[in-house]
């Protein structure tokens, strides 16, 4: 499953460890160039893409509010500018943050579910231009098994990355005819730190409680993603691949 002369935009990986830098670093080894972007710490972004360069990867990063179509659309034609195509476009660019819907505030809504939703709609509409002139591309977007199963203090969580799952599906039903392929990864316990350090207890048990006893990895993560914009997956499109230990079934 190489990569080479392959250009992939990656969202969310403006924090380390992360998923977005986790899937950078896989597709980077594995000989794909480097557009990654994330909204919430230029610092940290400038220091992923030296790390990759430092490994042998061709990389760049461009800070991009995902939620304001101008600024997706300025991100994909800096990307093109500076590597000439864009084959792949993964996007985990996310949010958190427990709240009940008595409580949740209208600003916490809304903001988790423009970065999911309104950033894959962008996103989408930003790059489908250039893979249909291509005849081929692939489009990856993170789900999450509180979509799946629903969870209690996440109402925002679960209906945006519920949105996920099904705009996979109609973009893939229209994008299909053109060659590209549009699927989910739905992650279950992931050991990534979150910046207000909650739910430790809460994620250890549940990770106890599913068939493999464990946390899963960045890399578990990344690896079903380079599997999903492989030639190997080509006739894969709508589905969500759920990385989750056994968590849901």
């Amino acid at each position: 499953m190489e990569l080479m002369g392959q250009v992939a935009l990656i969202t969310g990986a403006s924090r380390n460890p992360g998923l977005g830098i986790s899937i950078a670093q896989v597709l980077g080894a594995r000989g794909a160039t480097l557009m990654l972007t994330g909204g919430r710490n230029q610092t940290t972004l400038d220091a992923n893409v030296d790390d990759l360069c430092a490994r042998g990867v061709r990389a760049a990063g461009i800070s991009a509010d995902l939620t304001d179509f101008g600024q997706v659309q300025a991100l994909v034609e800096r990307t093109l500018e500076a590597f000439g195509r864009i084959d792949i476009m993964i996007h985990c660019a996310s949010g958190r943050g427990a709240a009940s819907i008595v409580d949740m505030t209208p600003e916490l809504w809304t903001s988790i579910v423009r970065v999911n939703l309104d950033g894959a709609f962008h996103l989408t509409k930003a790059v489908a231009p250039h893979m249909i002139r291509a005849k081929r591309g692939r489009l990856v977007f993170m789900a999450g098994i509180s979509g799946q199963t629903g969870d209690a203090e996440r109402a925002h969580v679960v209906t945006a990355k519920g949105g996920i799952m099904a705009f996979v599906k109609g973009a893939a039903s229209e994008l299909g005819p053109h060659g590209i392929t549009v699927n989910a990864v739905s992650p279950g316990i992931i050991d990534t730190p979150r910046s207000d350090g909650s739910g430790i207890a809460r994620r250890m048990q549940r990770a106890q409680e599913a068939p493999l006893r464990r946390l899963g990895s960045g890399a578990d993560i990344a690896n079903a993603c380079v599997f999903l914009v492989s030639e190997q997956a080509g006739f894969i499109t709508g589905q969500t691949i759920s990385v989750n230990g056994g968590s849901y079934m």
